[in-house]
């Protein structure tokens, strides 16, 4: 008996989490009972521009889901030292840092995103390095299967201007 006991409810535990992974309906219920409400899953297709002062527009794509009413981050770069002069220089993250919390508002979302690109001027060699930093917060609309720019400025040091593009695509 008790191993049938013990056995149901850790069975019951894999289905209730994995149970999105699976394909089953994400769903919360509300407070005092009732109903299951509805949320949903989508897919955020980011494109990131960079035009540099006398190059060409190079631009980069990454993509997260991110459930409905939940936060999504997405990094990708290097953790670099700061100074070649010894082997303990203390080190920074740099590269690309995307984060997205999801709303809907009708037919469209709401997204409060945050995006920082960071880079170094790539001269360890020379002493200490420079950390160039964009970041931008911002909050936009997106309409589903509509490219919606949500971020675009220029770097005053290099003149360089960043571009962040989102389309966003209903999963579930």
């Amino acid at each position: 008996m008790r191993a049938r006991s013990f056995v149901l409810p850790g069975l019951a535990a894999v289905v209730v989490l994995c149970g999105p992974l699976l394909g089953y309906a994400v769903g919360a219920r509300p407070k005092g009972g009732g109903a299951f409400k509805s949320h949903h899953v989508y897919r955020l297709d980011y494109l990131v521009s960079v035009t540099e002062a006398g190059k060409g527009a190079s631009t980069s794509k990454y993509t997260m889901n991110v459930e409905e009413n939940e936060r999504g981050e997405l990094r990708a770069g290097a953790n670099v030292p700061l100074s070649s002069s010894s082997s303990t220089s203390p080190r920074q993250d740099v590269g690309l840092l995307l984060r997205c919390q999801l709303e809907r508002a009708g037919e469209d979302l709401i997204l409060h995103q945050s995006t920082e690109l960071s880079g170094t001027d790539d001269r360890a060699d020379q002493g200490p390095r420079t950390i160039r930093k964009v970041t931008m917060n911002d909050d936009a609309v997106a309409t589903l299967g509509t490219p919606t720019v949500i971020a675009s400025v220029e770097e005053p040091a290099t003149r360089a201007r960043y571009e962040v593009t989102v389309t966003a695509t209903k999963l579930r």
